[in-house]
């Protein structure tokens, strides 16, 4: 049976520093511990790896079957994973972060993988299923641990911050602010870039039959300057959080994670885009169309749209790779 075979390579594995004989005699294998998405139990499988800088690569093959590996189902679901790993010696275990490499990245590790070893092809060949390739990232390292989940939590702040401007502006369309003529100053003041928390309710525009006429007016007094305020604050977080990345952060991970060049090169594309954007969202707050909540509004949820399929892409490749890292300085 499997499990019997998977158990013989594992205990030959453990007492032999790494190292086993028969069909995988010199292949680079590790053990691969995932948590049973059903069961909740740890669960032990032999898998080959490839080295790809200073994390791992390991391959969902399943011999080409039309199904995936059990552990692969295991780490979508948890992806927090134990690893061993031998050195011909002794086998040390290791904990790691799993993501799944996609797309462009995907191909071109699993093209190297069947270049190094042919079987890898026509176990591909085999199926029509795309073989999942998935990278190991240690984390290990405490002080690595929550670095790309600061990276969520600052996405969290500027999505927060689009929310708060986009009700401002609606807010604007429909008059349903605060009459009493408060500034933005009386009742809050405003966040820095990374903190994500709003500033206070904005003054009113007026009611009655009356109001639409009025708004212009209104927009181009206080409640104009608090929009110009939110819309102001929120594109220079952006631009502060899209400049560490491109200067600090990402030139990191590309040295330390060759592989995830594809993916930085992308989102740095991504990053001129939408400074491109966040340019004419401020320009509507300088101009003469100050006095057009809806045509900001159109821009502000077409910059919300690119953003947020933006950040989705960035937290599904650099999460893993950033909470490995045994840096404490996150990109921001």
């Amino acid at each position: 049976m499997a499990d019997d075979f998977n158990q013989r390579v594992i205990d030959e594995f453990r007492a032999n520093g790494g190292r086993v004989g028969g069909m995988f005699e010199g292949a680079p294998l590790v053990l691969l511990t995932t948590v049973g998405a059903r069961t909740g139990r740890p669960r032990t499988t032999p898998v080959m790896y490839a080295r790809d800088g200073e994390r791992i690569l390991v391959f969902g093959s399943n011999a080409g079957s039309d199904s995936h590996p059990a552990w692969y189902g295991n780490l979508l679901r948890r992806p927090r994973v134990t690893v061993e790993i031998g050195d011909g010696e002794k086998v040390e275990s290791r904990i790691a972060t799993a993501t799944v490499l996609r797309d462009a990245e995907r191909d071109e590790a699993y093209a190297r993988q069947a270049r190094l070893v042919p079987a890898f092809a026509d176990y591909q060949a085999a199926t029509s299923r795309v073989i999942p390739v998935v990278a190991l990232y240690w984390a290990d390292d405490p002080r690595a641990r929550a670095i790309g989940d600061e990276l969520v939590r600052i996405h969290a702040g500027i999505r927060e911050r689009l929310a708060a401007t986009r009700a401002k502006v609606d807010e604007a369309i429909t008059g349903s602010g605060d009459a009493s003529g408060a500034t933005g100053t009386d009742r809050g003041t405003t966040a820095g870039p990374e903190t994500g928390a709003g500033p206070g309710a904005g003054p009113g525009v007026g009611s009655g039959a009356g109001r639409s006429a009025d708004l212009g007016a209104d927009l181009g007094a206080d409640l104009g300057a608090e929009l110009r305020e939110h819309c102001l604050t929120l594109c220079s977080a952006l631009h502060e959080h899209h400049t560490r990345e491109d200067t600090a952060g990402f030139p990191l991970l590309e040295r330390r994670f060759p592989g995830l060049r594809p993916a930085l090169e992308r989102l740095r594309s991504e990053h001129v885009a939408l400074a491109d954007l966040i340019r004419q969202v401020e320009e509507l707050f300088s101009g003469p169309h100050t006095a057009d909540p809806e045509r900001i509004g159109k821009e502000l949820d077409r910059l919300t749209a690119e953003i947020e399929a933006h950040f989705a892409y960035e937290e599904e490749h650099l999460v893993g790779a950033l909470n490995a890292l045994d840096t404490g300085q996150p990109p921001r």
